[in-house]
């Protein structure tokens, strides 16, 4: 069972501890806000989710990578229809470097246009790509036909071409500032 405790802010912590191996993985998930968005919108909280991994604080998106990977660790961020979520995985030794990278990403994180553009770009590219491959078109129609075009299960959290081609650096400023809150 985990020790359960609430941090100062009001965040609760659950913490899960085996001693055999010297690694921590340490994640942070955020319910509120991607399923709340609407159908026009669709994949800009899994955008923001990304770009909170391209340069926090005083580090560009290739330094913030340096100094994550100089630690053996990997920081990763997601989001679905129902949370986000940032998460760590470092050895013990490096998670007070490592938690303090993760709450840079989260806390202070770059957003630079070189970064967004591309971000934006490659998210496009594959969601083409998955617009080619029959498996991944069936599961949308099929989610699509179950939940019905205004329900947010309807649409695929990582949006369409239409729906993230329309997506700006601002609308991920303001993703950021409502669903990457210590409040969710």
């Amino acid at each position: 069972a985990p020790a359960s405790f609430t941090l100062q802010n009001g965040i609760p912590v659950h913490l899960w501890t085996r001693r055999e191996l010297p690694l921590v993985t340490a994640q942070v998930l955020f319910t509120a806000g991607p399923v709340l968005t609407t159908p026009a919108t669709a994949g800009l909280t899994g955008l923001t989710a990304t770009m909170l991994g391209e340069g926090a604080g005083d580090r560009d998106a290739l330094a913030f990578a340096a100094a994550i990977q100089a630690l053996g660790g990997r920081i990763s961020f997601g989001a679905n229809h129902e949370s986000a979520s940032a998460s760590l995985f470092v050895l013990g030794r490096n998670f007070e470097s490592g938690v303090g990278l993760l709450a840079d990403a989260l806390q202070r994180p770059r957003l630079e246009a070189k970064d967004w553009e591309r971000v934006h770009r490659l998210h496009l590219d594959d969601l083409r790509q998955a617009d080619d491959e029959p498996n991944s078109v069936a599961g949308r129609v099929g989610m699509r036909m179950l939940y019905g075009e205004q329900n947010p299960y309807g649409w695929s959290a990582g949006g369409t071409v239409a729906t993230v081609t329309k997506l700006t650096l601002d609308d991920v400023r303001r993703e950021r500032a409502r669903v990457f809150a210590p409040g969710h």
